[in-house]
């Protein structure tokens, strides 16, 4: 296809108004179009999408719900709705106001309601999407009873049933609020308050380029109030994070906070978790700076700063020289991973992995790589090495210390453990980045640590 294509103008503007990235989806963009076009043929798909002038056509909010498919679900996730819980509990103030950006079907905005009146905390919780139709369903409220599954008993109470439909008490239903909302404009505010105590954006970078992820999770942080949390999905941990936001783990996962500007403050309210009823204590520790590594190798670096071409670049050069060269082979694949080169970074990660198999690292983009292309199988088997992988050998703990990704590694293996428990979340194929900083623990004394 021509690079001045009707197609790919269109995938350029898509990305303008919405900042959704559609690059690595051009055939199924025309094959979208070619279904609404009068004529079969590729000319009439291309010219369709030279009608498609406006973010507020028709036709353009129809292509947006087609290409953002909701996937979601109550509790989805449940290891980090667990750091969640503990973070409603951990807030201070009698109002919590919380955003839920890419609220989907609205079933994250209402299980974070349930919580709340779990534990009888006062709270204001927005959800907001770009797809006007998925909002219309979550302001219905009504869900197949399908999704009991998923609800834990202490707050299925909740729900009314209306035979194979279950409706949210209006208790549920009026604390929370819906509106359409574009993340690549001005975030949100409450109506009330300085800012959010609470930012659920949880596999929703993945539809964006890097570029535009970081000036979103910029825009983001500043309407968190100090001391508040942001909540990404656990596929999506290595963006390069604003300096106002700092990882802290709680309950087992890692979450971002905004800095306070009083250390001391650091250290939140014994808080409780709660999945049967609340009630458990939780300890806090703080732990060293120590715990994450920092780097200096250029190349890394650049990697890390999405210059993705400059690392190919150079790292393929240095494979024409040695194609056994480490870390050019980890770093060449997961720049190919980033940049939606699945089959080139399998190569690479495939070699990487045999070259040094407790480098969770390239076992980890190796299974994500795989699980894009659609080899579920392969992927499964590959998360499974991962969960089962020992401590890495000196020389694969330098090659993951090039990233300084250690830290994230308990969200890597969130992820594993989600894939092989069969979940439906989408991989992310967009770049990633991220920063070294200080972190909090939050561990809950009696859960044990997962591996």
């Amino acid at each position: 296809m021509a690079p001045d294509s009707s197609i790919q103008r269109l995938i350029a503007r898509i990305e303008e108004w919405y900042a959704v990235d559609l690059r690595q989806r051009e055939s199924e963009l025309e094959q979208w179009l070619r279904a609404r076009s009068p004529s079969a043929d590729f000319n009439g798909a291309s010219e369709l999408a030279e009608t498609i002038k406006s973010p507020y056509s028709p036709l353009a909010k129809a292509l947006i719900h087609g290409f953002t498919v909701p996937h979601t679900r109550f509790f989805r996730d449940s290891e980090q709705f667990r750091a969640i819980d503990t973070a409603l509990a951990a807030l201070s103030g009698p109002k919590l106001r919380i955003w839920v950006a890419g609220c989907s079907t609205g079933e994250e905005a209402y299980t974070l309601a349930l919580l709340a009146l779990a534990r009888n905390r006062e709270v204001e919780i927005v959800g907001s999407d770009i797809n006007v139709h998925s909002l219309a369903q979550a302001q219905e409220a009504r869900y197949s009873s399908a999704v009991l599954e998923h609800i834990p008993s202490f707050v299925q109470h909740h729900l009314v049933h209306h035979g194979a439909v279950v409706e949210l008490s209006s208790q549920v239903r009026r604390l929370v609020r819906f509106a359409e909302h574009n993340l690549a404009t001005p975030p949100l505010r409450p109506s009330t308050g300085v800012g959010w105590d609470m930012i659920l954006c949880r596999n929703v970078l993945i539809y964006f380029r890097g570029a535009v992820v970081n000036s979103m999770l910029h825009r983001l942080s500043q309407v968190l109030v100090p001391g508040g949390y942001l909540m990404l999905g656990a596929s999506e941990f290595h963006h390069r994070f604003s300096q106002e936001l700092v990882p802290v783990r709680i309950a087992e996962r890692i979450v971002l906070q905004r800095q306070l500007k009083v250390a001391a403050e650091l250290m939140p309210t014994p808080a409780v978790v709660a999945f049967s009823a609340p009630s458990q204590s939780v300890q806090i520790t703080a732990l060293s700076k120590d715990d994450s590594v920092s780097n200096s190798y250029p190349l890394a670096q650049r990697l890390l700063s999405g210059q993705l071409e400059s690392v190919l670049t150079e790292s393929l050069a240095m494979l024409i020289q040695d194609e056994e060269a480490q870390p050019a082979l980890l770093l060449a694949g997961i720049a190919f991973h980033l940049k939606g080169n699945h089959q080139e970074a399998i190569t690479l990660l495939e070699h990487t992995q045999r070259q040094h198999p407790t480098c969770w690292l390239a076992t980890y983009y190796l299974a994500v790589s795989l699980d894009a292309l659609g080899r579920y199988d392969a992927a499964r088997q590959t998360y499974r090495l991962l969960l089962q992988s020992p401590s890495p050998t000196s020389a694969a703990q330098a090659l993951i210390a090039l990233l300084d990704l250690q830290l994230w590694k308990s969200e890597a293996f969130a992820l594993a453990r989600s894939r092989l428990r069969g979940s439906q979340d989408r991989i992310p194929t967009v770049p990633h980045m991220t920063q070294s900083a200080a972190t909090l623990d939050v561990r809950n004394e009696h859960d044990q640590p997962k591996t």
